[in-house]
């Protein structure tokens, strides 16, 4: 099974909670090099 899409929702998902955090929690270092 191929699950390229899925990968591809997952990251979209991941990304958007890490903003959340980011916005709700003070910011760590290292993030932006994390997600980069």
């Amino acid at each position: 099974v191929r699950i390229d899409l899925t990968g591809e929702s997952t990251q979209k998902v991941y990304d958007d909670v890490l903003t959340n955090l980011a916005r709700t929690a003070p910011p760590i270092p290292g993030f932006r090099r994390m997600k980069g």
